[in-house]
């Protein structure tokens, strides 16, 4: 229980932090997997992320992982699929990993290799965790 208790408080973190990176944020346009919201955000490539917000100038996926949740083919595969979805987009586009703190270094570094091995330099990558550290990629 503690862990999913964890992953709901990573979720929250991602939903406060799209409000404050998206100019004209809307709380109607956001879906998250969180029961407050009732609803979870559409499927992309069979994988549900747990934010999706998309407006007229921005989308934004999501993801939440906890320190035993990062090194697995499910993640990587999940990632691809997301950056797949969200380059057929016009818009601004973002994709956001919250992380517990002991993770966020770790992440960091497998995002910034990851962006620039497939020079992803239209996708903003932010990875944040439970203390409100911000890296932008």
């Amino acid at each position: 229980m503690a862990e999913s208790l964890l992953h709901m408080d990573l979720v929250r973190t991602i939903v406060n932090y799209i409000a404050t990176i998206t100019p004209s944020f809307s709380a109607q346009l956001l879906d998250a997997d969180l029961p407050e919201y009732g609803r979870t955000p559409r499927v992309i490539h069979g994988y549900y992320p747990d934010v999706r917000y998309m407006d007229r100038e921005v989308m934004v996926i999501g993801e939440a992982k906890t320190q035993y949740d990062i090194d697995n083919e499910h993640t990587e595969s999940q990632l691809e699929a997301y950056i797949e979805e969200i380059n057929t987009y016009q818009y601004q586009k973002h994709i956001v990993y919250c992380v517990p703190f002991l993770s966020f270094i770790k992440v960091k570094n497998k995002i910034k290799r990851l962006k620039q091995h497939k020079s992803l330099t239209e996708i903003h990558f932010h990875i944040i965790d439970n203390f409100n550290r911000v890296a932008t990629l």
